[in-house]
């Protein structure tokens, strides 16, 4: 039985171009490009919805926070966008930091798609380790990941990611501790300046 989770998502002006979360139930979110774009809004209210339904967990690292966050990006971000009429192309949508992160888990993210472990025929994802990344695959195949729900794939990943290639190296350009704790205190000062204008 899956249980049922409710959010509130507060609507602010589009020019404040902003979406955050308190990685509990509650979102706000305001965006000029989803004048134009109802997906690019769906998209952006989902991306923060699967924090707070995948919040970071007090023991893990930057490193691990990261993780996290570039499989919701490849969950939402690129995946959902592209189903509700997001441009098609490779996975490079979310944050510019977070693409290192991203390429270096597409073997374990092609893995889960599939039951057979392979992309889905629509992918057309053209990978520069060809070698590196079949050896990545089989060893997630073997893992079982193509069995696993997204909240096990999730945990998998965060417990496992050094084992596919993923170091230290991958991270330098992510600030990691500024992207989450930001995040709640973003939500802190937009949730206050709203109550202050009476929103």
């Amino acid at each position: 039985m899956t249980e049922e989770r409710e959010f509130v998502v507060n609507i602010v002006n589009p020019i404040a171009c902003t979406g955050t979360n308190n990685m509990k139930n509650e979102i706000f979110y305001g965006n000029d490009i989803g004048i134009e774009s109802i997906g690019f809004d769906v998209t952006y209210i989902m991306h923060e919805a699967m924090h707070c339904l995948f919040p970071r967990e007090k023991n893990w690292t930057g490193e691990q926070y990261g993780v996290c966050h570039s499989l919701i990006e490849l969950a939402i971000d690129n995946g959902l966008r592209r189903r509700l009429g997001g441009s098609i192309g490779t996975y490079n949508m979310g944050h510019k930091d977070g693409s290192e992160i991203r390429k270096k888990l597409m073997p374990l993210w092609t893995t889960f798609l599939s039951s057979k472990g392979g992309m889905f025929s629509y992918d057309t994802i053209k990978f520069e380790e060809k070698e590196e990344t079949e050896k990545y695959r089989e060893q997630a195949q073997k893992a079982g990941v193509q069995n696993m729900n997204f909240l096990e794939f999730m945990k998998y990943c965060v417990e496992h990611y050094m084992e596919y290639g993923i170091d230290e190296n991958t991270f330098l350009n992510r600030g990691d501790e500024k992207s989450s704790n930001g995040e709640r205190e973003d939500f802190n000062s937009k949730k206050k300046e709203n109550e202050e204008m009476g929103i």
